[in-house]
């Protein structure tokens, strides 16, 4: 699974360690995205 995050260098910071913390968590928020492998993703 591929993610993207936009955020400001602290918040990144601190979902990079939450991530570390918990590798398998699933993000439902308006400023994150997830793409499976080989697919592609609109936000619309």
């Amino acid at each position: 699974m591929h993610e993207i995050v936009i955020g400001t260098p602290e918040e990144l910071a601190a979902h990079a360690e939450l991530m570390k913390k918990h590798p398998g968590m699933e993000h439902d928020e308006p400023h994150m995205a997830h793409v499976p492998p080989g697919r592609r993703a609109t936000n619309s």
